[in-house]
């Protein structure tokens, strides 16, 4: 496991926590929170945002990770191996989502309501 770096303003413990939850949780905005249990690293408390975007940077990776596993060693992969694993109907492009569900009210794509 990687050995995170925490200044000491980003650690508080549990008891803490516990007590001062508003407090603690809008330190967020300005840096994670190590919080500590029986003095162990016990969670750790981030702002949503950042949260979104470590899930990002790990789905590309992973992306990233298949996409050069099936490269193998025969060159780069063509459009179609990188499209062909996704469920893409032939002639299909984005649709409305209103067509794609039939919202009451509105036609959908037979022309009905």
């Amino acid at each position: 496991m990687a050995n995170l770096m925490f200044s000491k303003d980003q650690i508080v413990g549990i008891t803490e926590l516990q007590r001062n939850a508003g407090s603690v949780s809008s330190k967020t905005k300005e840096y994670d929170i190590l919080v500590l249990k029986n003095n162990s690293p016990y969670i750790v408390l981030l702002d949503y945002q950042r949260y979104e975007d470590l899930v990002e940077k790990a789905e590309q990776a992973d992306i990233h990770a298949m996409l050069a596993k099936r490269k193998g060693s025969e060159g780069w992969l063509t459009t179609r191996e990188v499209f062909g694993g996704l469920s893409f109907e032939k002639g299909m492009d984005v649709v409305e989502p209103e067509k794609q569900r039939g919202k009451p009210g509105r036609p959908d794509s037979t022309g009905r309501r």
